[in-house]
């Protein structure tokens, strides 16, 4: 299954640790989907208002997610602009934080599947009312691609890293 998903940042935030596992205890439920949605579907895309984020993040994991090759929604045109403008505006009346209804539109506009959030709040306002996206978390996004168990993962963690010897993250 072919899909593409933007993640906000605490899911980005997340999945690179998670990614970045030295052993010890397994990540979370929702860490665990995050993972298996990048090995098994999809590279997933950050929206601009993340990636800023992330850029003015003093945490060593955040400001290197570049390395883990996570895409970057870059049509950033006129016509995407006012897409993401007009969106967020229409969104606020069903949810209160503008930061978290441009992230809904700049997903949306860039024409993903899905926005990953573990903001319950932002789940509960926007899920029904974005007009082309689902806004959901990522174990809920997971359980409703229907990998089949045993399936083969796109990406295959390298020989020494951790992740290769791993088992939460099989599906």
């Amino acid at each position: 299954m072919e899909s593409r998903v933007a993640l906000d940042a605490d899911v980005l935030t997340r999945l690179a640790h998670a990614l970045d596992w030295g052993g010890g205890p397994e990540p979370d439920g929702q860490s665990v989907a995050a993972v298996r949605i990048y090995l098994y579907l999809t590279n997933p895309l950050i929206t601009p208002t993340v990636i800023t984020e992330l850029e003015q993040a003093k945490e060593s994991a955040l400001s290197g997610w570049r390395n883990h090759h996570f895409e970057e929604i870059a049509r950033l045109d006129e016509f995407y602009r006012g897409c993401v403008k007009g969106m967020a505006e229409r969104y606020i009346d069903y949810h209160p934080d503008p930061r978290d209804c441009r992230v809904v539109a700049e997903a949306e506009c860039a024409r993903v599947q899905a926005l990953l959030t573990l903001n319950p709040e932002l789940v509960r306002g926007l899920s029904g009312r974005s007009e082309a996206i689902s806004v959901a978390r990522p174990s809920e996004y997971w359980q409703a691609a229907r990998v089949p168990h045993g399936a083969a993962p796109r990406i295959t963690p390298a020989e020494g890293n951790p992740l290769a010897t791993a088992g939460w993250w099989h599906w």
